[in-house]
């Protein structure tokens, strides 16, 4: 079976190699956004905490529009990382 590198270079660059117990490896493709932050060491910053009035225009608003943006930097950094440690 002949199978294109590049390709095989694709998929492996978007998986994440993750320890788990007994030195096992398990591959995810897309690890969790806490296991993200534990990694990076973002685990221990407490997020900031915002007034009643604040928190209704959030939610008036549809919820925290800057979510996804932040996930999406957070495998982008993480990505980055994982890239840095195996060169």
């Amino acid at each position: 079976m002949v199978v294109d590198a590049h390709i095989m270079n694709q998929k492996a660059k978007n998986m994440h190699r993750i320890k788990i117990t007994r030195g096992a490896n398990l591959l995810m493709k897309n690890p969790p956004i806490e296991f993200i932050r534990s990694k990076l060491g973002l685990d221990q910053i407490q997020p900031i905490h915002v007034s009643p009035g604040v928190r209704k225009d959030i939610d008036q608003k549809g919820g925290d529009v800057f979510r996804d943006w932040y996930e999406e930097e957070l495998r982008n950094l993480y990505a980055d990382h994982q890239s840095d440690r195996s060169n």
